[in-house]
């Protein structure tokens, strides 16, 4: 069965698939990519925030559960905290 099934269905849009399951009756459901959801009205839902990717550009990310603001925040480079944890260590091993 899911031989024709896939058969079918891998030379058809989602939506398509999906109307004719709906006209026959039949329950379905689509299936999506994280990329995909980002479109939908998930993202309205502040499901998804922008972070800068410190290379110009943004990337999005999953928004916190935990009610962690990423919006806007800048994502460090490799290395580019390495000052700052390193001068930690520093005080750390002095103190």
């Amino acid at each position: 069965m899911r031989e024709i099934i896939e058969s079918w269905s891998g030379s058809r849009l989602k939506a398509d698939v999906v109307d004719a399951f709906v006209a026959a009756r039949v329950p379905c459901g689509v299936v999506r990519h994280g990329w995909e959801i980002v479109d939908d009205d998930v993202a309205r839902t502040g499901a998804y925030s922008e972070a800068d990717d410190g290379f110009g550009g943004t990337v999005t990310l999953a928004a916190s559960p935990f009610g962690y603001d990423t919006a806007g925040q800048r994502i460090p480079r490799l290395g580019g905290d390495n000052d700052a944890v390193l001068s930690w260590l520093e005080s750390r091993r002095r103190g």
